[in-house]
């Protein structure tokens, strides 16, 4: 009994350390599977250099500005979710 209440001290422990680097610190209470994040983020990726490698690309319109901005804040949250996964499964926390 007392093992297990020392490990779930531990576990939270690592999560509190963990969730420090979460982009959207709220993410902690509305995590995905990883294999979602991480899709998310690859796919997300893919969009945002396909729109920055094309010479047409109007960056002197405000709005394609904050939706660059919109698309890598995306990116960053969904990438930072799988990483804090990913991290909190080797410090012993299976979520």
């Amino acid at each position: 009994m007392a093992k297990e209440a020392n490990m779930q001290k531990i576990d939270a422990e690592v999560e509190n350390h963990l969730k420090q680097y979460l982009h959207w610190p709220a993410r902690i209470d509305h995590l995905e599977k990883i294999d979602e994040h991480l899709t998310k983020a690859a796919r997300l990726s893919r969009a945002l250099w396909e729109t920055l490698s094309n010479d047409e690309l109007d960056t002197q319109d405000p709005r394609t500005r904050l939706a660059l901005i919109e698309l890598a804040d995306d990116i960053a949250d969904h990438a930072s979710a799988a990483d804090f996964i990913y991290n909190a499964k080797i410090g012993g926390k299976v979520i």
